[in-house]
């Protein structure tokens, strides 16, 4: 197996190649759908030195609750099941009560323009598609795309699941599109 490490450059600061951060783009998915919301409220909340431009949480947690449709019909045999779900959230140290723990209940208003990814097989889906609703009744500029006829994970498994590269190219696309739009 040939491992390729990335150039020397790649590994600096930006400061050391010679650019200046002047926007974030904070990205997730599942538990890291979360952390991107999270951690985007949080610098909104709070003056940050760099702006988020945009956030992309991919097919994200963002409520404790197990009462959605998409959890009961895709609780088996979709590689996230309700047991995995269920250990994930006894685990997971934020106080379900504030926005750290469930962030669909929190305010959304002055959020960055945001693409929501979901997938139409997984037991997060609804949690999601109530997020974009959440964000679009917030006044946020927000896409969604639905990886259709895919599940949970699918980012993460394109080599067992060859059909999620282009529902990545997809995504890489519009936030590529988006991020134009906010730069102009």
């Amino acid at each position: 197996m040939i491992v390729r490490r990335p150039r020397a450059g790649l590994r600096k600061a930006p400061a050391e190649l010679g650019y200046k951060v002047t926007g974030l783009i904070t990205s997730g998915d599942s538990a890291g759908g979360n952390l991107t919301i999270v951690t985007t409220m949080s610098l909104r909340d709070r003056p940050a030195a760099v702006p988020v431009l945009l956030q992309h949480p991919i097919y994200p947690v963002v409520s404790d609750h197990g009462n959605w449709q998409s959890a009961h019909d895709f609780a088996e045999g979709y590689l996230l099941t309700r047991d995995m779900m269920e250990w994930f959230t006894k685990l997971y140290a934020a106080d379900m009560s504030e926005y750290r723990g469930a962030p669909l209940l929190f305010d959304q208003s002055g959020m960055p323009p945001s693409l929501v990814t979901t997938a139409s097989l997984d037991p997060l889906r609804d949690q999601g598609l109530a997020y974009v609703d959440a964000l679009k009744k917030a006044g946020v500029n927000v896409q969604h795309i639905s990886a259709d006829g895919n599940i949970h994970g699918h980012i993460n498994l394109r080599k067992g699941i060859p059909s999620s590269q282009g529902d990545i190219d997809n995504n890489m696309n519009k936030l590529m599109a988006m991020l134009e739009e906010v730069l102009r």
